[in-house]
C-alpha cells in the first residue's frame, strides 16, 4: 500500500504478496476470501521493481496463489464458495492454455474444488470434475476420491449407491486405497438413509483391512462407528432399534476397546425416541449416566440433547403416562442446573419438546395448562434477555390449539396475541 500511494520506491515483490495471501487464507477471518481475491487482482495489475526504474514484469499469481486463493473459499462455508472455486479453478485452465504462461492447475487445485463441492453436497459436479481431471492427464489421489464420496452423502437427497460405486473403484488402484475418510464418508451416506444393512458390512470391510494388513490407520474411530449407529436410528424399525442397542453395547468388545461416547448412547436414544419407546429411551440414559458418572468432562456426561431426546421419546409415546414422565424428566434438568450443571438447562427445544408431549391429539387439551405454562416461561426467559430461549411458531400452534380443544377460546387468543407481538404476522 505504500509503494501504491507513493510512500516507498520499494514494490512489493511476488513473495511479498504471496506470503501476505497465504497469511488471509489461513486466517480464518469472515472477509478473508474476498481479501485474497483482491490481492490476486492486484498482483494481476502490478509490476515489481523500484519507482524511477524500469519496471520488472507482471507478478503474475503462482498456481500456489490461486491455491491458497480456492482453499480459502472452499473452507469459507459462504453459499457460493463451490461457484467461485469453479470460477478461480476455470481461470486457471484458460491461463494455462496461453503461451508462455507457467500456471497450471494441480491435484491439490483441483482437491480444493472438490472440498467445496462436497461441503455443498454437489455429488454429480464433483463426479464431473473427477472425470475431468482424467482427462487433462491429473492423477486425482485418495483425497479427490473421499471428496467425491462425501460429496454425495452431503447431497439432497444423499446418494449412497454413487458414493459406494466411487469406494469401490478407489480399490481398484493399487496406488489410491481408501483409507478412514473413504469409508466413513460411505457410512455416512447409508447412515442418512436409514440403510445399517449397507452400513455395517464396510464397517466390517475397514475391521478386516486393518487386521488383514496390519494397518491400524484402517482400524475405524468412534465417529464412523457412530455413522453405523444412525443408520440404525434412521432405519426407524423395531428390529433396528434393537440392533443399535446390541451394537452399542458390544462396541468395547468388537474395536479394540473404544468406548462409546455421548453421541452412540444418544443415537441409540434417538433409535427408540423414533418410535415412541420412552421406557426404552430413558433405560439407555440412565446406562449413559451410569457409564460417565466419573467424568469432570462437560462433554463425555449426558447433555441437553440425550435429555432432549428421552423427551421426544416421551412425546411420541401410547403411555397414558408420558406427561409425567416428561415433567419428572425436566425437574430432573433443572435440579441439575440448581447444583452447577450449568449444561443441563433445558434449551428451547427441550421445551418446546416438552410442549408437543403435553399437546399430544391424544389427551383432548386435558394437559393444555401445564404446556402454555412451559411456553410462557419460556417468553419470559427471552425477554428478560436470554434470545436463544425465543419461541418459534410450532409451540404457540401446539399451545393455542390444545386450548381450543380444550374449550378455552379466550386463552387460546391469549396466546395468539402473544406470537404476534414477539414473531409478528409470519
Amino acid at each position: 500500500n505504500n509503494f501504491i500511494m507513493g510512500r516507498s520506491r520499494i514494490a512489493p515483490d511476488h513473495f511479498t504478496y504471496s506470503a501476505v495471501l497465504q497469511s488471509w487464507a489461513k486466517s480464518g477471518f469472515s472477509n478473508a476470501p474476498e481479501r485474497c481475491l483482491e490481492l490476486l487482482e492486484q498482483m494481476q495489475r502490478s509490476r515489481y521493481g523500484q519507482k524511477g526504474q524500469p519496471q520488472l514484469g507482471p507478478l503474475a499469481p503462482s498456481t500456489q496463489c490461486y491455491d491458497a486463493v480456492i482453499d480459502c473459499w472452499a473452507r469459507s462455508g459462504r453459499p457460493d464458495a463451490e461457484v467461485r472455486a469453479i470460477e478461480l479453478l476455470n481461470k486457471m485452465e484458460t491461463l494455462s492454455t496461453k503461451k508462455g504462461n507457467v500456471l497450471e492447475p494441480t491435484v491439490r487445485t483441483y482437491n480444493a474444488v472438490l472440498t467445496a463441492l462436497a461441503r455443498a453436497g454437489q455429488g454429480e459436479k464433483a463426479q464431473a470434475l473427477l472425470e475431468r481431471m482424467f482427462r487433462l492427464n491429473v492423477t486425482p489421489n485418495v483425497h479427490c476420491y473421499s471428496n467425491v464420496i462425501t460429496a454425495y452423502a452431503n447431497s439432497t437427497p444423499p446418494n449412497p449407491g454413487a458414493a459406494l460405486d466411487v469406494l469401490r473403484r478407489m480399490k481398484q488402484h493399487s496406488d489410491c486405497k481408501p483409507n478412514v475418510i473413504s469409508y466413513s464418508s460411505a457410512i455416512s451416506a447409508f447412515a442418512k438413509v436409514g440403510d445399517p444393512y449397507q452400513a455395517k458390512p464396510l464397517l466390517d470391510e475397514m475391521v478386516d483391512i486393518s487386521q488383514s494388513e496390519n494397518d491400524i490407520k484402517m482400524m475405524p474411530n468412534i465417529v464412523t462407528i457412530n455413522s453405523v449407529l444412525e443408520a440404525f436410528a434412521n432405519a426407524q424399525s423395531f428390529e433396528s432399534a434393537e440392533r443399535a442397542e446390541e451394537f452399542l453395547y458390544a462396541i468395547p468388545t468388537n474395536y479394540a476397546n473404544i468406548q462409546p461416547d455421548v453421541v452412540s448412547f444418544s443415537t441409540v436414544m434417538l433409535a427408540w425416541a423414533n418410535l415412541g419407546e420412552g421406557a426404552r429411551a430413558e433405560r439407555i440414559l440412565e446406562k449413559m449416566e451410569e457409564s460417565f458418572q466419573h467424568s469432570d468432562s462437560e462433554k463425555m456426561c449426558a447433555n441437553v440433547v440425550s435429555y432432549t431426546t428421552a423427551i421426544k421419546a416421551w412425546s411420541k409415546s401410547d403411555d397414558i403416562d408420558a406427561p409425567a414422565h416428561v415433567e419428572r424428566i425436566l425437574n430432573k434438568m433443572h435440579d441439575h442446573f440448581k447444583h452447577g450443571k450449568k449444561h443441563l438447562k433445558p434449551n428451547q427445544i427441550t421445551i418446546t419438546t416438552a410442549i408437543s408431549a403435553y399437546t399430544h391429539a391424544r389427551y383432548e387439551g386435558k394437559f393444555a395448562p401445564k404446556a402454555q405454562q412451559l411456553l410462557y416461561e419460556m417468553i419470559q426467559e427471552y425477554e428478560a434477555g436470554n434470545r436463544s430461549m425465543k419461541p418459534q411458531k410450532p409451540a404457540f400452534n401446539m399451545v393455542r390449539n390444545a386450548l381450543i380443544k380444550r374449550g378455552e377460546e379466550e386463552e387460546a387468543l391469549k396466546v395468539e396475541q402473544q406470537e404476534l407481538k414477539l414473531l409478528g404476522d409470519k
